[in-house]
């Protein structure tokens, strides 16, 4: 119970730290690969120009989307920009 509240209240804070420093420089810009209409992608990658979870945590448990996809797969952060 008390690490959900730590968790929680780990995810408001760095939501509202977040969204306050955000608009204060520049827009986070997004990369996707592969572009375009492939058969069979083995791997779906998103890469941020700017950390987007903290440093040293890549087992973050917070997603940047939702996937809607008939084919299983697993999501993950690879470092703090890339996510797959």
């Amino acid at each position: 119970m008390e690490s959900t509240r730590k968790k929680n209240a780990f995810v408001c804070g760095s939501l509202l730290f977040f969204f306050a420093f955000s608009t204060l420089n520049a827009q986070i810009k997004i990369e996707f690969s592969p572009t375009g209409e492939v058969k069979k992608p083995s791997q779906i990658r998103a890469r941020f120009s700017e950390s987007m979870i903290p440093l040293g945590n890549p087992k973050f448990s917070l997603f940047p989307f939702e996937i809607r996809c008939p084919l299983q797969g697993t999501q993950r952060w690879v470092d703090d920009k890339n996510w797959v």
